[in-house]
């Protein structure tokens, strides 16, 4: 074990990943606009993968050129410092979108440190 932060870290992002996709599988932009508390629900998810990303140390996130830290790490702070202005809309697409390919290079990352 190389090291168990990085590892616990790139979990949390793995696992709240999977959440949204799991739990968005099937659901249109409207259905999720349509239920406010499941979209802070989404936003929450992301949020904590946005924190996970930024505690893994820099040297280590360059290891990683697949994966977008920074864009990661931006959403969270968009989520938490100018929640007023999210956009369910953006937020769809990255699930639709983004979140797979990165879900699939997480999964990779895993593999290697586990």
């Amino acid at each position: 074990m190389k090291n168990p932060d990085v590892r616990l870290y790139i979990n949390d992002m793995i696992e709240n990943a999977d959440k949204i996709l799991k739990k968005t599988q099937g659901m249109t932009l409207q259905d999720i606009k349509n239920d406010e508390f499941f979209q802070m629900g989404i936003e929450r998810a992301f949020t904590i993968i946005g924190e996970a990303a930024n505690r893994i140390p820099k040297e280590r996130q360059q290891e990683y050129p697949t994966i977008p830290w920074s864009k990661i790490i931006a959403l969270r702070n968009i989520l938490i410092h100018t929640y007023d202005k999210v956009d369910a809309e953006e937020l769809y697409k990255i699930i639709e979108q983004d979140l797979p390919e990165l879900k699939a290079e997480l999964d990779k990352i895993w593999l290697e440190i586990k």
